[in-house]
């Protein structure tokens, strides 16, 4: 079945009142305008993340930048509307998708404009724009609720631009950034509270860069680096004192202190790895790792500072005399085995 498609004004909300005279006017704005409103969107999406706001204010922002109503931009055809509609049914009748058609003037026809997918119960699933064949502009899938569950930035049929992922309920799940297909940028996921989960970046699909994690309560647990997909440069793990009203009611968090710290080089623990004891004053455990195992000399101390045991390790298993704390007794090892 065949239809004629009705072309449709392609509205771009970059402030309250150039939308509503774009309407007025039936204007479509030009490719100057649609880069501005692009690099504000990206702006704000920015902004959000930076100043640590929850997942729904994250969310807000995205979505009020990525709208699936838009067409996608920049796109040199835009005013080229398809010459027709498809619809495809299933064999129990029922509507499958939906799509415009254009002839490319060479004796094909390639799927060109708004496309709409829905499932046997007639649920709208999936949603976006193609051109010329390809992807371009904001694609959406949905839950059989009707929630979001993707919304993404498309050019040239690959992700290109954020692409976000929620919950059935609506809550943002994750926000990613994405170049010619491949995670490029910032990556944020999030706890169903809405409170981030971990921070990291990635260029062109390999994480790079700065990293960071936290607890539900949004403090900061670890901060690493990435750097061509392996942890490379400072590890860190902070925690914190728990505050109590009374005996049970828990009513919030100390001041941060370290609990461990190293150095990762590609990939691989190296050099002096340190652990603390509550509170980040008394050192709990120290030694030296080497290509990811411990090695040399390792020790370890009670929270009031007495040792705890004292030993060597060699490719990362227990070897030689072992001190067993302050009285004296000592174990022999080989190759991680107590020697008789």
């Amino acid at each position: 079945m065949a239809k004629t498609n009705t072309p449709h004004n392609t509205v771009f909300l970059l402030t309250v009142s150039m939308a509503l005279a774009l309407h007025a006017f039936g204007q479509t704005p030009d490719a100057e305008t649609k880069r501005l409103k692009r690099g504000l969107c990206a702006f704000d999406v920015a902004g959000a993340l930076l100043k640590g706001n929850t997942a729904e204010g994250v969310k807000d922002a995205l979505l009020g930048c990525l709208n699936p109503l838009l067409k996608p931009t920049p796109i040199a055809h835009e005013t080229q509307e398809p010459h027709e509609t498809q619809e495809e049914y299933r064999p129990n009748g029922t509507l499958r998708e939906r799509y415009g058609l254009r002839d490319t003037g060479d004796g094909k026809r390639l799927k060109h404009g708004r496309y709409t997918y829905f499932d046997e119960r007639g649920n709208k699933r999936k949603e976006g724009w193609y051109s010329f064949g390809l992807k371009a502009g904001m694609w959406t899938t949905y839950h059989p609720n009707g929630q979001i569950d993707r919304h993404c930035e498309y050019v040239n049929d690959a992700r290109n631009g954020w692409c976000i992922r929620l919950d059935d309920e609506g809550r943002l799940e994750r926000a990613a950034q994405y170049q010619k297909g491949e995670k490029h940028g910032k990556y944020v996921t999030y706890y169903d509270n809405g409170n981030k989960h971990t921070v990291r970046h990635y260029k062109f699909g390999d994480l790079n860069g700065p990293a960071r994690s936290y607890n539900s309560h949004g403090k900061l647990i670890f901060e690493y680096t990435y750097k061509d997909g392996q942890k490379h440069g400072l590890w860190r793990q902070w925690s914190y004192e728990r505050i109590w009203k009374g005996c049970c009611e828990f009513v919030g968090y100390g001041s941060p202190y370290k609990a461990q710290e190293g150095i990762y080089v590609k990939g691989k623990k190296e050099g002096t790895w340190t652990k603390w004891w509550r509170g980040g004053q008394q050192k709990a455990a120290q030694g030296p790792y080497k290509n990811g195992k411990r090695t040399g000399t390792w020790t370890s101390w009670h929270d009031d500072g007495r040792v705890m045991w004292r030993g060597d390790y060699k490719n990362g298993k227990k070897h030689g005399i072992w001190m067993l704390g302050g009285s004296g007794k000592t174990v022999s090892y080989r190759d991680g085995k107590k020697v008789r």
